[in-house]
């Protein structure tokens, strides 16, 4: 009986209109900004747009992939796969969380949402592990190179909300002055400037276009809709970097097309996503404030893994294991914050798991951790000897020079 009046009454308001439809997008529920004051003293409440999903959609929802998350407060997010991230979940796992998005319903900020290949890394070689400098033996790392500079030009394209740009670290409208920021940042990171624990990798990047895209649902769900915006937006993908900023819904800071997918040069899926609050120049989180998601993106684009890829201790001089760097010391997780500089969490002496001179302590520093962006600001020798054997073997088009 309570049942039969219960939806008696459900259909009197759905009649009346005062039913709210349940959200199309299943536990992903549209977040609200908090609420900002504008100049009139009065509030606003900022409620996003629900998109419009592709066919298949609602399908892949439901089978669901949770997003790792390591804020045990926070509940699981979920990716859903589009007509590209099929390729992008075979490999691997999401990356970890590392702060939430203040105000924000449900939602996390994650440094990096690329997805390795699960176990043994397969590099293109070119040089011998005994050639590579070691590290902690008190060698002066940013010695400079003698080898020639690689240029990589970029498109950058700026996916952005008109109707939201009002309001403060919303609409993703980046001036061309800070995406030159994030191209000088980019260069001082890839040149070993940064610090003298850094090498050149003789790799550098020019900025050789900005496009601008007003779409509101792109802007903001551009983790759901990434495949229909890289059809749209990429473009030369052989011969330029495509760099695409956007507000993802699932908090990445961004991710990148890894070059062992056996994708074509020439193929539109070839780009790399940057969240605009991770740009240089944004003051929104106190960890993204030099630009260094890119530069960690763009790593993982020219074949690049993660210093603590697989998650395991490992004989750092075995090519095969961890990262594939043998100047990199294997690390069991990844760090967060700047306080995680100087921990060891695999050690061990010529009888254990660790062989020298290659142990040594995390490489939290690394652009390719996880820590904030003030503590990261190192690439090893043999991370570069990675970046120009792949570049020149999987990404030869890319090369300007």
């Amino acid at each position: 009986m309570r049942s039969g009046l219960q939806a008696g009454f459900i259909v009197a308001l759905a009649v009346l209109g005062l039913v709210i439809p349940i959200c199309s997008i299943g536990e992903h529920h549209p977040w609200k900004q908090p609420k900002n004051k504008n100049s009139k003293g009065t509030k606003k409440n900022i409620k996003v747009p629900k998109p419009k999903f592709v066919v298949g959609i609602d399908d892949a929802l439901r089978k669901g992939q949770a997003v790792f998350s390591s804020d045990a407060s926070a509940p699981d997010l979920k990716v859903v796969p589009d007509t590209e991230v099929d390729i992008l979940s075979e490999y691997g796992t999401i990356s970890r969380t590392s702060f939430s998005r203040k105000g924000y319903s449900a939602r996390s900020v994650t440094r990096c949402g690329t997805k390795e290949p699960k176990g043994k890394v397969k590099i293109p070689r070119k040089i011998k592990p005994w050639k590579i400098s070691k590290r902690r033996r008190g060698k002066k790392r940013n010695k400079r190179s003698n080898k020639p500079l690689r240029t990589i030009p970029i498109n950058f394209h700026v996916i952005y909300s008109e109707e939201y740009y009002q309001y403060p670290n919303v609409g993703g409208k980046l001036d061309r002055a800070r995406i030159e920021s994030q191209i000088a940042s980019l260069n001082n990171a890839y040149s070993g400037a940064v610090s003298k624990d850094s090498v050149d990798t003789r790799i550098r990047f020019t900025l050789n276009n900005v496009s601008y895209t007003d779409n509101t649902t792109w802007f903001f769900y551009c983790d759901y809709y990434f495949d229909v915006i890289k059809k749209e937006v990429v473009v030369d993908p052989a011969t330029t970097l495509n760099l695409i900023s956007c507000r993802p819904f699932g908090g990445f800071g961004g991710w990148a097309t890894l070059p062992y997918l056996d994708i074509p040069e020439d193929d539109y899926r070839n780009a790399v996503f940057i969240n605009h609050d991770a740009v240089k120049g944004s003051n929104k989180y106190p960890y993204w404030t030099q630009g260094y998601t890119a530069v960690h993106e763009i790593g993982h684009y020219l074949g690049l893994y993660h210093t603590f890829h697989d998650y395991k201790c490992h004989a750092a001089d075995d090519e095969t294991g961890g990262d594939g760097v043998s100047d990199t010391p294997p690390e069991v997780t990844y760090g967060l914050r700047c306080k995680d500089i100087g921990r060891d969490t695999c050690k061990g002496d010529t009888n254990d798991t660790i062989v020298p001179p290659y142990n040594g302590k995390d490489p939290v520093t690394n652009f390719m951790d996880y820590t904030e962006d003030s503590c990261m600001f190192e690439f090893t020798a043999g991370q570069a000897a990675v970046l120009n054997n792949v570049t020149a073997s999987k990404r030869p088009s890319l090369i300007l020079n």
